[in-house]
Formats: C-alpha cells, structure tokens, sequence
C-alpha cells in the first residue's frame, strides 16, 4: 500500500527553506530565491575572513557560520507561524506573478513548432504573458 498524507498535512509544512553549506552564494536560482524573493535563507557554512566575503545581489554580505545560522533560526521561530505563513505566500505570489510557466511554454513551443521558434525571435515583452 503507497504511503498517504496525513488529512492535516498542511499543519506540518512550512513554506521556509534554509541551506547551510560551501555552496551558498554559487548556485544562480538559489541565489535569486534568496536575494530577490527571500523565500529562502542560505548561510555559508565556513566562516568567511572579511577580507573574502561573498556579497548579495543588494551588496550586502553572505551570512557564514554557526552564529548566523543560529541568529537566521531564532528570527523565524520568533515569529508568529500564521505571520511567516502569510509572509512567504506573499513572497510566493510575487515570484510566480514575474515567471512563466515553463511547461506550458515548452508544449506551445513544440506543438506550434517550427512557426513557433519565429514567434519567440520576435517575442516582446506582451508575448510571455500568455504563458503564466
């Protein structure tokens, strides 16, 4: 018998993603979940000297080390869990309101394909819309 959801899963997810590790900073869809969205804190595992930083997309500096990580968790159980709920949704909505989806764009592509490889050379701005 396939393993089923408890009925309440939802009481268990929460929408917050973290990563501690030497990848943090180096990985360009992470980077924008993060810097541009914030719908995901990575910390540098290894301390960085001051010297070497890894810096953000805003200019600010990468987070490293344990204490970050821990100041990073203290933050967020110290908010209301209906708040950080409502909070990420937001961040959520916004993100999914600038992007497309890609399996639709790529079932278009190939079904209305070779017409549709002069549709997206000439593709502006108002073409992607249709698409999310």
């Amino acid at each position: 018998m396939p393993y089923a959801l408890p009925k309440n899963w939802k009481l268990f997810w929460d929408p917050v993603g973290g990563r501690f590790n030497d990848f943090v900073g180096r990985i360009g869809y992470l980077r924008e979940l993060e810097d541009v969205y914030e719908l995901g804190y990575g910390i540098h595992a290894t301390p960085l000297a001051t010297d070497s930083p890894i810096c953000r997309n805003d200019g600010s500096v990468q987070p490293s080390g344990v204490e970050e990580l821990y100041k990073r968790v203290e933050q967020l159980v110290a908010m209301p869990s209906e708040e950080r709920r409502a909070t990420f949704q937001s961040r959520r909505q916004k993100m999914l309101s600038e992007k497309i989806d890609c399996a639709k764009f790529l079932t278009w592509f190939i079904e209305s394909y070779p017409q549709s490889v002069e549709d997206v050379r000439g593709a502006d701005k108002s073409f992607w819309e249709k698409f999310k």
